[in-house]
């Protein structure tokens, strides 16, 4: 499976806080998921892993990480950084990856806030 950027009049399954306005070298296709992702100094902010529909290899979240990681290491950034739920299926998968890559969990209690300026 390819992994490429969207290309102009691609329709996304954008949740809705990204629609409307987002960066296309921001954000990763691989077959039925996105991954969006924001740059912060040197560091990436893996913002949301979304899959809309079946994938062919139980192994997509693995190929399509280490993609979207190899191409912001070519970009020049040196950590990625995100926030994970502890009672969600997929995001304790990517917190199995992210550690089996030597990624440190940080657990924590709280919330995100996001807001318009």
């Amino acid at each position: 499976m390819e992994v490429r950027h969207p290309r102009k009049g691609d329709i996304l399954p954008l949740p809705l806080e990204f629609t409307g306005n987002y960066d296309p070298d921001w954000i990763w296709c691989m077959g039925n998921a996105i991954l969006i992702c924001a740059p912060a100094h040197d560091t990436v902010l893996l913002l949301r892993l979304v899959r809309f529909g079946d994938m062919s290899s139980p192994l997509w979240t693995h190929r399509l990480l280490q993609h979207v990681l190899r191409e912001c290491r070519e970009r020049g950034f040196k950590r990625y950084m995100t926030w994970l739920a502890d009672d969600v299926e997929m995001e304790e998968k990517l917190r199995e990856i992210c550690e089996q890559h030597g990624a440190h969990f940080d657990p924590f209690k709280g919330n995100i806030l996001i807001g318009r300026i």
